[in-house]
């Protein structure tokens, strides 16, 4: 199942968000590369990931139903920094 789409996200895709106020902020998922998974920093239902838009810094927070499905995905998601959050919601998950 595609991460867009499965029953443990909250929601996606992630909004963007850090304290990067003057920066214009990415209006799709396909315009942000994501450079880094924080799987060290995975707490309760949460994987922080790093991103950036036309080279300002942006962070998201994947809000998921679920721990042991959390920290599965932080570990699927790390696989594939340097990748737009357009592919991450739409790699297949069998978790």
């Amino acid at each position: 199942m595609k991460v867009r789409n499965h029953p443990k996200i909250v929601d996606w895709p992630p909004q963007p968000g850090g304290t990067n106020v003057r920066a214009e902020s990415p209006q799709a998922e396909l315009q942000v590369i994501i450079t880094k998974v924080h799987v060290g920093s995975v707490v309760d239902q949460s994987v922080p990931l790093s991103g950036e838009y036309k080279r300002n810094p942006f962070t998201y927070d994947v809000l998921t139903k679920d721990r042991v499905f959390t920290k599965r995905l932080a570990t699927e998601f790390s696989k594939h920094a340097g990748e737009t959050l357009e592919k991450f919601g739409d790699l297949d998950v069998d978790f």
